[in-house]
């Protein structure tokens, strides 16, 4: 969240929940500009949260990412579980990521 009071947020990350394997993808371009939208101190804490997320496999379940929704802070919300059925070869993680976190070639 970039200004609580308006619920106005930036979509920096995705998390796939996939048999029972979480990943956590995130764009260090959009980190770098949140860089200028929030207190240096919120944004240390989200760039730790996010590359500890995203390497150290700290989610182990959808009960941990459901815990994360439900306890969030201003500086780092995390949306409710959404079930898609990836047997598509419309969809993948890749353009699931470019459509709700960053597209670069735009």
């Amino acid at each position: 969240m970039i200004r609580p009071e308006i619920q106005e947020r930036v979509s920096v990350g995705i998390i796939f929940c996939e048999g029972g394997k979480i990943e956590v993808k995130y764009s260090t371009s959009k980190l770098d500009v949140v860089k200028n939208l929030v207190p240096e101190t919120d944004y240390i804490y989200l760039r730790r949260s996010l590359i500890s997320m995203a390497t150290r496999n700290l989610l182990d379940s959808a009960s941990m990412v459901d815990y994360l929704n439900r306890y969030s802070n201003n500086i780092m919300t995390v949306s409710k579980l959404t079930k898609i059925r990836m047997d598509s070869a419309n969809i993948s993680k890749d353009k699931l990521y470019r459509k709700y976190v960053y597209n670069s070639s735009k």
